[in-house]
Formats: structure tokens, sequence, C-alpha cells
């Protein structure tokens, strides 16, 4: 895991110092040719609720004990059923809805429900 990412460099921060998530009445704002960007981790392969520790010295097609734990992902508080601190075990999809001056993404599960979202506004 890198070690490199630091919140107050790397991250938008809201008005606590904490990096901002998007939400709400405080979507991330655009205006003019700013060099900013948001990255979403959504890789969950239809296996993101099944966890299967790693044998020593395998990597791959197993869960890392670091699983969802890289502080560049955003923090969760959430006690429900698949959330950890740092990501949603859970599976799901990435929907994308965009007009002239907003882009909304909402990562929805397998039942519908809205379990994370941000919004990007440009001014």
């Amino acid at each position: 895991m890198s070690d490199s990412f630091d919140a107050t460099r790397n991250a938008l921060l809201d008005a606590d110092g904490n990096p901002a998530l998007g939400q709400g009445s405080e979507p991330y704002e655009q205006g003019g040719a700013q060099n900013r960007a948001v990255y979403t981790v959504a890789g969950n392969a239809g296996k993101a609720d099944e966890k299967k520790p790693c044998p020593e010295g395998q990597v791959m097609g197993c869960t890392l004990p670091n699983w969802l734990q890289h502080p560049a992902h955003r923090t969760f508080t959430d006690t429900a059923p698949g959330y950890e601190s740092n990501g949603i075990a859970r599976k799901g999809s990435i929907v994308l809805d965009a007009s002239k001056s907003t882009l909304t993404s909402r990562f929805v599960d397998e039942h519908g429900e809205v379990l994370d979202y941000f919004t990007i506004r440009r001014n």
C-alpha cells in the first residue's frame, strides 16, 4: 500500500480540514480550467461481499489484509453491513448522470440502493 497519500496535499478539504466528499449542499465545484480530478475505485467484479484471506505468499485471487484500508479512499463511519473504514464491501455498479453543468456519480448496489455518491458542479 502506498504511503505517499497526504490529504492536505492530495485532496480538496472541507471547512473542518477533512477530505471533501462532494455530497449534499457541498458538491465539488469546478470553474474554468482548473486542474482537478475525482477518481472512483469501483472494481468489485461481483465478488466484493466475499472475503477470501490470502495464503502466505499469494496476492492474487484472494483478499489482502489491508483490503479497503487505503487512505486515499474516502472514510465511512457507517456500521451497516458491508461498510469498511475506507470502502464498501458490497456488489454494485457506478451510475453517472450528467448535464451541462452537473455530473453525479452514484454507487448503486444489486438491490438498487445508493450506497455512496458525489456531485461535481461547474460554475
